[in-house]
C-alpha cells in the first residue's frame, strides 16, 4: 500500500514481479533441502527395495531444482537491483522538488552539504536495501527454517549441539550494533560538514581569492577531511572487529558438533 501510495503503478508491478521471483527462488530451496532429506533419509534408513529408477528420478529432480535456480536468480537480481534503482530515482525527484518548496529559513538553519550528503547517502542506504536487502530478508527465513526442519528430522542432538553456539551470536550483533550506529552517525554527520567547506569555497571561490584566504580555506578543508578520516577509521575498526568475532561461531559448533559425535 505505501508503494502503491507513493510510486507509479509501473514501478509497483515491476517490484512485485521481484518479489515473486524472489518466492520461486525461496521454493526452489525448499524442494532442494525436501530432495536432499528424502535421499538422505532413504539411505541412511537402509532401503534396499528402492530401485535405482526411484533415486535416479530423486537426483534428476534436484539437478532441475538447481537449473531452475540458477537461471532465476539472475533474473531476480536484475529485477529487483532495477526497481530499486528507479525507486531511488523517483524518491530523489521527489525530495527535489519538497526541497524547492521550501522557505528561505529552512536553508538558513540547515547547511547545503549536509542536505547534499543526506542526498546522496541515506537514498544509496534505501536503494541498497530494497535491492540486496529485501533479497536477503526473504530469502533468508526460507532457507533456515528448510534447514533447521531438515536437520532436525535427521538428528534433534546434533541440530541442538549445532545452534547452540549461535545463541552467543545475537549478544555479539547486539554489542556491535550499540557501538556501529554511533560511529556511523558520526562519519554521515561529518561528511556532512566536509560537504558544507566544500560548497562554501565553491560558491565564495571569487571572494576567497578577491581576499587572499586560500590558505586559511585550505586548512580548515584539511582538518575536516583528518576529521572524517578519524571517524572513517573509528567505525572501520568496529566495523573490521565484528567480522572475526561472527567468524568464531561457526568454529564453536563445529567444535561442539565433534565433541558430541565422538561421543555417541
Amino acid at each position: 500500500l505505501v508503494l502503491l501510495g507513493l510510486f507509479p503503478l509501473g514501478l509497483v508491478r515491476l517490484f512485485l514481479v521481484g518479489l515473486l521471483l524472489l518466492s520461486l527462488i525461496a521454493l526452489g530451496l525448499v524442494g532442494v533441502v525436501l530432495l536432499l532429506l528424502l535421499l538422505v533419509g532413504l539411505l541412511l534408513l537402509g532401503a534396499i527395495l528402492v530401485s535405482l529408477v526411484f533415486l535416479s528420478v530423486l537426483a534428476l529432480g534436484l539437478v532441475g531444482f538447481l537449473l531452475l535456480g540458477a537461471l532465476v536468480e539472475p533474473l531476480t537480481r536484475i529485477v529487483m537491483f532495477g526497481s530499486a534503482r528507479q525507486i531511488e530515482y523517483q524518491i530523489r525527484n521527489d525530495l527535489l522538488v519538497h526541497l524547492q518548496k521550501l522557505p528561505q529559513s529552512y536553508f538558513s538553519v540547515n547547511r547545503t552539504g549536509d542536505l547534499m550528503s543526506r542526498a546522496v547517502n541515506d537514498l544509496n542506504a534505501i536503494r541498497l536495501f530494497l535491492g540486496m536487502g529485501l533479497m536477503n530478508i526473504v530469502q533468508t527465513p526460507v532457507l533456515y527454517v528448510a534447514a533447521f526442519s531438515g536437520m532436525l528430522a535427521l538428528d534433534p542432538l546434533l541440530t541442538v549441539t549445532v545452534v547452540s553456539p549461535y545463541i552467543l551470536f545475537v549478544g555479539v550483533i547486539r554489542f556491535f550494533a550499540r557501538r556501529m550506529q554511533p560511529a556511523s552517525l558520526a562519519v554521515q554527520e561529518q561528511l556532512g560538514q566536509l560537504s558544507s567547506v566544500a560548497q562554501e569555497n565553491a560558491s565564495g571561490v571569487f571572494v576567497v581569492r578577491a581576499y587572499g584566504m586560500e590558505p586559511g580555506e585550505r586548512g580548515r578543508f584539511g582538518a575536516q577531511s583528518r576529521e572524517l578520516y578519524k571517524r572513517q577509521i573509528r567505525f572501520g575498526l568496529v566495523a573490521l572487529s565484528m567480522q572475526p568475532t561472527i567468524a568464531v561461531m561457526p568454529a564453536l559448533a563445529a567444535v561442539a558438533l565433534l565433541g558430541v559425535g565422538g561421543f555417541r
